[in-house]
């Protein structure tokens, strides 16, 4: 949804003509009130900016251009106004993206960052940020780390040459106390999970899209975890669902561990609106398992089923 005036700007110029005109003194002082209105306030306007799909805000990032097309044509469209960005970007402290392709213009401009969040969906790797989000005071973080470091095109070259497949112990992660993983592949195992039980500060850890599969190991990076770092006070691990089957939560091992919350995300759910949107910042499914964590240490360490 764009910003749109509720009034002709020429009409609303007569409207303060007239009221200047009629009471200097007031309209003096209201403009000095609006002043520090505007400095005090502006900036929370862009605290939160969220750019996923039909949810956009603030409504002024983008700006309209004419695209080319074949025989001369041209197509009016809409795209990111980045001369809006480096004057707001100061003030940005949350970001949500759904595409990647918009990811560096921000980072560049935007040096507050903690709380990052930005879809998986994409043909290119995003190895390249990496020196811009290790100067980011990053401290949550919601990602799909496989296509972050790879891709998602099999005939590429794998970009990130490192020794580890998913390179957790990159400085940008060192700060982070909230972590969702989003795991869309089918690799599941503690060789490229278990290192982020040495992340110094990370207290809130989160698998999203997970399938139980015996191959995909996941009680055992579980088990991983929770014994090598005491610091993870909150491991949710989210299923996915069919739109016509309800995923079951497994029987683990961990399912008396006051430390550990099995969720499903059923679509339509409480879990799937949180995209563009929950109690300010934060995503449903942390207050949701926080609730369930709270509810099981008062019964005693006994699971607690998702209502």
């Amino acid at each position: 949804m764009r910003s749109r005036q509720s009034l002709p700007l020429e009409l609303e110029r007569m409207i303060c003509e007239y009221a200047v005109f009629e009471s200097r003194d007031t309209t003096t002082r209201i403009i000095r009130v609006a002043r520090r209105f505007k400095t005090w306030f502006e900036p929370e306007l862009y605290r939160i900016v969220k750019r996923m799909g039909l949810h956009q805000c603030p409504t002024d990032l983008d700006k309209t251009v004419h695209k080319p097309m074949r025989g001369g044509m041209s197509v009016l469209t809409w795209e990111l106004d980045a001369s809006s960005i480096r004057r707001f970007g100061p003030w940005v402290h949350h970001l949500f993206l759904q595409h990647r392709y918009e990811l560096a213009i921000f980072l560049q401009h935007c040096p507050n960052i903690f709380h990052l969040e930005f879809g998986s969906y994409t043909d290119s790797d995003c190895v390249g940020m990496i020196p811009l989000l290790e100067k980011l005071p990053l401290r949550r973080l919601c990602f799909e780390p496989c296509s972050f470091f790879e891709g998602r095109l099999p005939y590429k070259k794998r970009p990130y040459s490192g020794p580890l497949k998913i390179p957790f112990d990159q400085p940008m992660f060192h700060g982070l106390t909230h972590l969702e993983i989003t795991t869309y592949r089918r690799e599941f195992s503690d060789s490229d999970y278990g290192q982020l039980a040495l992340l110094p500060r990370l207290t809130h850890l989160a698998f999203n899209g997970c399938c139980w599969d015996p191959d995909m190991k996941v009680d055992s990076v579980i088990s991983s975890l929770v014994r090598r770092n005491q610091r993870i006070k909150l491991l949710v691990i989210i299923f996915e669902s069919e739109w016509h089957f309800k995923a079951a939560v497994p029987k683990s091992q961990h399912r008396d561990n006051t430390r550990v919350v099995f969720l499903t995300r059923v679509p339509d759910g409480e879990l799937d609106r949180d995209i563009g949107r929950g109690l300010r910042t934060e995503q449903a499914f942390w207050r949701m398992a926080e609730a369930m964590q709270q509810e099981a240490v008062e019964k005693g360490g006994q699971p607690v089923s998702q209502s």
